[in-house]
């Protein structure tokens, strides 16, 4: 396990691998990552998703796989 922090050091995640240039920090907007590997951040990657056995119609990003069930 890797401690990974955001580039002003607000927000800290644990993680087996690396993280997605879309999770990160709304402050400094800067992607989870170790020191000194700091990336560009990045928006999510929305696309439509209906789950057949709830039938629920929502929206899940394409990088990171979050869950977005407010947005529809």
């Amino acid at each position: 396990m890797k401690v990974l922090r955001c580039e002003c050091g607000a927000k800290a995640i644990w993680l087996e691998g690396a993280s997605f240039d879309c999770l990160g920090c709304e402050i400094c907007r800067t992607p989870f990552a170790l020191k000194g590997e700091q990336r560009q951040f990045q928006s999510h990657k929305w696309a439509i998703v209906f789950d057949d056995e709830q039938g629920l119609i929502y929206t899940r990003c394409t990088i990171c796989g979050i869950d977005n069930r407010l947005n529809i």
